[in-house]
Formats: C-alpha cells, sequence, structure tokens
C-alpha cells in the first residue's frame, strides 16, 4: 500500500468520524428533485483542495466541514447527484483516470450505509463502508493532485 492510500484509509476514517459532530448543512445545500420511494439522492462532489485561500461559492453550504482539513482553497471540480435503490450503485470520474463508485447498501429514515470505493485504471485503491447521516455530506480524503489533493463530499437524502 503506497504512503497516501494509508492516509487516505485513515482519512476516512477520521473524516467520516467527524461528519457526525459537525454542523448539519442539508437546509444551504442545493436540492436535487426527490428521490421516488425506495431510492436515496446520492451527491457526490469531488473538490480540489490547496492552500490557495480562495472558497467556490458552490462550496458554501460545506465550508465549516471543509475548515476541518489541513487547506484553506477549495475548488468544485465536478457535482453529480444520482437517485440509487438499496443494493444499486452510482459512479463518478475522479481526475487522474480514477473512478469513485458509492453503494447504497441499506437506509433509514435517519442514516445510511454506503460503500465508497475508488478505483484507477480498474484497480481498487481504497474500499470503506462509511455511515452516513441522511442529509449531511461526509468528506473523504483523497489523492494527491494539481499542487494539493482531492477531497471527496458524500452526501445522502
Amino acid at each position: 500500500m503506497t504512503p497516501w492510500m494509508k492516509r487516505l484509509v485513515l482519512g476516512l476514517g477520521i473524516l467520516a468520524a467527524s461528519a457526525a459532530w459537525v454542523e448539519p448543512v442539508l437546509a444551504q445545500q442545493p436540492q436535487a428533485q426527490e428521490a421516488p420511494a425506495g431510492k436515496s439522492n446520492i451527491t457526490i462532489r469531488v473538490v480540489h483542495a490547496t492552500q490557495s485561500g480562495r472558497v467556490d461559492p458552490a462550496l458554501k453550504a460545506v465550508e465549516a466541514q471543509l475548515k476541518f482539513t489541513r487547506f484553506t482553497g477549495f475548488a468544485q471540480l465536478s457535482s453529480n447527484t444520482a437517485q440509487v435503490a438499496t443494493g444499486a450503485e452510482t459512479a463518478v470520474p475522479v481526475p487522474g483516470g480514477r473512478r469513485l463508485r458509492v453503494e447504497l447498501l441499506s437506509r433509514t429514515p435517519t442514516q445510511a450505509r454506503a460503500r465508497v470505493r475508488l478505483f484507477e485504471a480498474g484497480e481498487p485503491l481504497a474500499d470503506s463502508t462509511q455511515v452516513v447521516p441522511r442529509g449531511k455530506t461526509i468528506l473523504i480524503g483523497g489523492p494527491k493532485f494539481d499542487g494539493g489533493v482531492l477531497l471527496l463530499l458524500v452526501t445522502v437524502n
């Protein structure tokens, strides 16, 4: 396992744990179309974190969570929302030839359990199961990218 992969796995646990006590951000997040019965909306945002000091206005709703990182600048590279049934997954491209897959394992009115996997050239780089409070965002630290790192933000509504 490479050093950045070890940091990613450690960061998954630390950031997921911090998500439980970070202020809710649902009220300020862009609202996707309501998911039909039996499905949940999963929003995945890919963010480039740097030391630039500038925060993309699209990230205003999650700015408090981003302050828990060692970075000062954040630019949203992509945002994708999909309606996902339990047992199904959604996937998004991640810069550097990578792909993020999020599978909805289970859900209750208060939380969802999701398997989050990052791949590069079809090979798994990270695999973690996260409990996501419904309507809140978890932040997952990713690999180095263009003078900073990639952050992966996952919200389940």
